[in-house]
């Protein structure tokens, strides 16, 4: 007698709550409104766990966000601080000796020094401003020193600036961000070492790093690279792809192909910012793309995106959205799988002139619509050649999936997309190396 094989849906074994995480999120969410899926990331505020719950909960804030101000950025910023108020209630400006200049200098001590004030007044008297403002630095007298910088050369107000946040605020708190980000100083709010050519953060600035992003979001003159910069140093100092993740969305970045094998010209291991939204691709290279909540939020980060335009397409997203269908028809799912299959499938074709995906990517993709096409009837049997034929085909398009999620195909992929230059009168920071 033939062997027998019975094909029964995963479904059938899984709980509830598994079969849940599945059924909760209805993607593809491209015809999806607006309040359906605001009312899905409401839901998801409340769920999140394990030791990065807060992270977490903040870049459902920023999506939320995003998706209320289809897309735009700099509407979210102007409004950024409601985003991190549940985390700030303990802040900086709770504590108003934090930013007491007591102790740090004395200012009648030096506005009766006769000596100090005669030297700066000559000085000023012969055009000699310049001197007269550092004079005012060395002595702590702030007050002078900022006034006459703010007439002086760019650099030497800049110093000043410098010198008055190194000298007279809690080192990592919000104001001192701020002043020495508006001194260009970047490299001293990212811990810049020139030698190690790598960043550490302060640890307070790590502590409290949503208010210190608060802060440097607000200001008006903040460089893009600077908060790339941070989401860096962040990801570095917490070990949380979720901390990284709110920075580089807030910047302006977007989702990026993943190739562990992908070099500069001269050799250097190039690594993306962000794959998917929120799932930590350097820790679990392999297995990144397997997490749902990441997976359904960068299907939203993309979705606001094309709210506010239209036009906008995401050909990095599509390998990771067919892995997910593929899932969902391994676990019996064959309604939504067919509908992402179908989604890619439209996708794919009108952008793929302009896409560049791995070379591997459109045969799984039709191999894959095939087999949902052809799909075996729950409870039906394959018996004999039918079964090898069936599990050979299962296995030798998982084999070639799993290469193309982890971009390992061979397949040609873009180059990452450049971090923000920063603004004019700001310092470049060179990034690091994230591989």
């Amino acid at each position: 007698t033939s062997q027998q094989i019975k094909v029964s849906p995963t479904t059938s074994i899984l709980s509830t709550q598994e079969r849940q995480k599945y059924e909760v999120f209805s993607g593809p969410i491209g015809s999806a409104s607006q309040s359906s899926i605001l009312k899905y990331i409401e839901s998801q505020l409340s769920n999140c766990e394990g030791v990065s719950a807060d992270c977490q909960r903040v870049l459902w804030k920023i999506l939320k966000a995003l998706i209320e101000k289809s897309g735009a950025i700099p509407e979210i910023t102007e409004g950024i601080a409601s985003i991190f108020q549940e985390q700030t209630n303990d802040s900086w400006t709770n504590n108003p000796k934090l930013f007491s200049l007591e102790n740090s200098y004395h200012l009648a001590d030096y506005s009766q020094n006769e000596a100090f004030l005669s030297r700066m007044f000559q000085k000023i008297q012969t055009g000699d401003l310049k001197g007269a403002c550092i004079d005012a630095i060395k002595n702590q007298q702030w007050n002078h020193a900022l006034i006459l910088s703010s007439r002086c050369d760019i650099n030497t107000h800049n110093y000043a600036v410098e010198q008055f946040a190194l000298n007279t605020l809690p080192q990592g708190s919000p104001l001192w961000t701020l002043y020495l980000m508006y001194a260009g100083r970047v490299d001293l709010i990212l811990g810049f070492d020139d030698k190690t050519k790598d960043c550490q953060l302060n640890p307070v600035l790590v502590d409290r790093w949503t208010e210190s992003l608060s802060m440097l979001l607000s200001a008006r003159a903040t460089s893009l690279e600077l908060i790339v910069g941070f989401g860096d140093g962040l990801w570095k100092s917490l070990n949380f792809a979720e901390a990284a993740h709110c920075c580089y969305l807030l910047s302006g970045l977007n989702l990026q192909f993943f190739d562990p094998n992908a070099k500069t010209p001269n050799g250097t291991t190039i690594s993306p910012r962000i794959v998917l939204v929120g799932a930590d691709h350097k820790k679990n290279p392999r297995t990144f793309f397997r997490h749902l909540p990441s997976i359904y939020r960068s299907e939203i980060f993309e979705y606001s995106k094309k709210l506010g335009n239209p036009q906008h397409s995401s050909p990095q997203l599509l390998p990771y959205l067919l892995a997910h269908a593929y899932t969902l028809a391994d676990l019996g799912f064959m309604k939504q799988a067919k509908a992402y299959a179908s989604y890619i499938r439209s996708s794919h074709k009108s952008i793929s002139r302009n896409g560049r995906f791995p070379r591997d990517f459109q045969p799984v993709l039709e191999e894959f619509w095939m087999r949902l096409e052809k799909q075996v009837e729950q409870g039906s049997s394959i018996t004999g050649s039918g079964a090898k034929a069936f599990i050979s085909t299962l296995g030798n398009l998982t084999t070639r999936l799993a290469g193309i999620v982890v971009g390992d195909d061979g397949g040609s992929q873009p180059s990452p997309q450049p971090v923000p230059q920063p603004q004019q009168g700001q310092q470049s920071v060179p990034q690091p190396q994230q591989g």
